[in-house]
């Protein structure tokens, strides 16, 4: 991966994060997951050069954090949908 497309995923989650705790969007752990997920997405940035090579467990876990807020987003428009019907 290129470091630059590491500081966008850095970016892009930090603004998602923002984003749920200004709206109370998703339940703390998850809140929690994402800021310990960009803690360490931030230490490889810190630590390499231009490529970059993060281990398959960070993998994971970065894909099942926008994994439980797709279904949280998904579910609670469901809901508002259902509130305007």
């Amino acid at each position: 991966m290129k470091a630059k497309l590491l500081k966008d995923c850095i970016a892009n989650l930090k603004y998602i994060n923002a984003r749920m705790q200004m709206h109370n969007e998703v339940d703390p752990s998850v809140v929690s997951e994402i800021e310990a997920v960009i803690r360490r997405l931030e230490f490889y940035e810190e630590t390499v050069g231009d490529e970059v090579v993060v281990d398959e467990r960070l993998v994971n876990d970065v894909l099942n954090v926008i994994g439980k807020v797709a279904v949280t987003l998904t579910t609670l428009t469901k809901v508002i949908g259902k509130f305007f019907e």
